[in-house]
């Protein structure tokens, strides 16, 4: 009976686990992939704000901007006063004269003289810096200049992993394009494939007609698989830029066929060197070489610094009767053996260096953004063509089917008018979204986002 009482309760604690599984089941969220779901198809958008969440590049460069924000303030805080407390205490072998406080008197503070085996001792010294050279100011200029460096930066691999984003995005909807032509191809191969099996065995279409479509049939069938095979890879690329699983459905939002306004070459030639990151960084690099001059400029000069101390000790450890004194400290390195004015030279040769990088940098970003403006231009015109190109091979392929009926033309020349409607439709497809792929390459190298304006 006992037993029995004993195996109840465990199928009773199996069926509540069983429950209580199922319920976290329900009431947990699902992963980023349910996510999705109900959300509509995936657009460029919506990848582009997802690979951004998880995307270690960007973490690391916020990671820099807040170390460059930090900069700034260690900067900043070399023009306030440094205030540092000392304390001691001494334990001497045998008693002896100490001095433990100061007493005003006519010549002035003496100090009062007691006998004692130990000593408490304090000290609170205030520094501030009166004149550095300019030491402090260009210290804190350069680390502003390196703060709006690190944002550079960061906005920099932000545009990095738009163009990475938005590259994958219409790789899928290209390799998609190219499947679908691929499977249209193979239906219409087959059906002619049919046609002649039927003429064949009436008599009507000899065995070479059907060992030409066969074969034909044969090379549109792995022609589809390598379509299918280069449409999974693109997808499991865009899946692992954007944080989904391999398992989820991915459904894209595809691109407007009309392609977009495009800015003349002079307007977004001035867009680029004026936002891209990379040359405003590199600006900002000549920026911070010439604060790095002034602070090599400002070793030449003297320091000054205003020191106030106010020291007590005494036999007990107590705070009063304490003295104070208040100094100006003036320091010059007067002789070197030359290394200041070598640091001088050096941080010179920095700066004319930096100037260089930002002319060669400008003209690099004139030959790129004529380069990705040319390219556009080539994408724009090769859709229409591609688009009458496909016109065409339809009307050859509908007259040699029209002729094939009729008894008037050949096997062979419907195969062959396919087999052009496939490479027009094909070349249709990579047209369209080499298209929208130049511009996003034009609007990187502009330092644009990919989903917003010209402006």
């Amino acid at each position: 009976m006992g037993q029995m009482i004993v195996g109840r309760g465990r199928r009773q604690g199996r069926g509540l686990f069983a429950f209580a599984l199922a319920l976290l089941m329900v009431a947990v969220p699902p992963a980023q992939a349910g996510s999705l779901q109900g959300e509509g198809p995936l657009t460029l958008e919506r990848s582009l704000a997802l690979a951004k969440e998880q995307s270690l590049s960007l973490a690391a460069a916020r990671a820099q901007v807040e170390a460059a924000q930090a900069k700034v303030q260690q900067a900043r805080a070399g023009f306030w006063p440094q205030i540092g407390l000392s304390a001691g205490y001494s334990q001497f072998s045998e008693e002896q004269m100490v001095s433990v406080s100061m007493i005003d008197t006519p010549r002035g503070s003496s100090p009062v003289l007691e006998l004692a085996d130990h000593l408490y001792s304090t000290q609170v010294r205030l520094q501030q810096p009166l004149y550095t050279g300019g030491r402090l100011t260009a210290a804190q200029r350069q680390a502003e200049l390196g703060l709006t460096a690190a944002e550079k930066e960061l906005e920099r691999v932000g545009l990095d992993l738009e163009l990475q984003v938005a590259e994958a995005y219409y790789a899928v909807l290209r390799s998609r394009g190219l499947e679908r032509v691929a499977q249209k191809a193979q239906e219409q191969v087959a059906a002619h494939r049919r046609a002649l099996e039927e003429m064949y065995r009436a008599g009507t279409a000899v065995e070479a007609d059907l060992v030409r479509v066969r074969a034909q049939e044969a090379a549109l069938r792995q022609n589809l698989l390598k379509a299918q095979h280069g449409r999974q890879v693109a997808e499991e690329s865009l899946k692992l830029l954007v944080g989904l699983p391999p398992e989820a459905a991915l459904e894209l939002q595809d691109v407007p066929e009309v392609p977009e306004a495009l800015r003349g070459y002079e307007e977004v030639l001035s867009t680029a060197l004026e936002r891209r990151p990379e040359l405003v960084r590199a600006r900002l690099g000549a920026a911070q070489a010439e604060a790095g001059l002034q602070m090599a400029r400002s070793a030449l000069y003297p320091n000054l610094t205003l020191m106030v101390d106010y020291s007590w000790q005494e036999k007990e450890l107590r705070l009063e009767n304490g003295s104070w004194t208040a100094r100006l400290n003036l320091s010059w390195s007067l002789f070197d053996a030359g290394a200041g004015r070598s640091r001088l030279q050096e941080a010179e040769a920095m700066a004319r260096q930096s100037e260089l990088a930002v002319r060669q940098l400008e003209d690099a970003t004139r030959l790129e953004v004529r380069q990705r403006w040319l390219a556009v231009q080539e994408a724009q015109e090769a859709i229409g063509v591609a688009e009458l190109e496909v016109q065409r091979a339809r009307e050859d392929l509908r007259l040699a089917e029209a002729r094939f009926r009729a008894g008037m033309g050949t096997s062979v020349e419907v195969l062959d008018a396919q087999a052009a409607l496939v490479q027009a439709e094909e070349k249709w497809v990579q047209a369209r979204y080499d298209y929208h792929l130049a511009v996003a390459r034009l609007k990187r190298t502009a330092g644009l986002p990919i989903e917003g304006g010209w402006s």
